[in-house]
């Protein structure tokens, strides 16, 4: 993985927790109870991982424009040097 499907999924594994809030992708607890309520309310036919992924992909995608866009401003108020 790389980019922001390495992004999103880190985001998302960060979720899964054991019983001491310890990183467990493999037996730990999905501990993103106000988005998988939202999956449950909207009746999402996705998993725990899927309903948080999204989100976490949705926000990773959010920081990258907002990322590009200050780099597009920077660019253009940066004064070029004579060539």
């Amino acid at each position: 993985m790389s980019g922001l499907e390495a992004i999103a999924w880190a985001r998302t594994a960060a979720f899964y927790l054991d019983e001491n809030n310890h990183l467990d992708i493999e037996r730990g607890a999905n501990r993103a109870s106000g988005l998988l309520g939202i999956c449950s309310r909207e009746n999402r036919p996705i998993t725990e991982w899927q309903c948080v992924y999204q989100d976490q992909r949705r926000r990773a995608e959010a920081i990258a424009h907002a990322i590009e866009q200050y780099r597009l401003v920077a660019e253009r108020l940066t004064p070029k040097s004579p060539s």
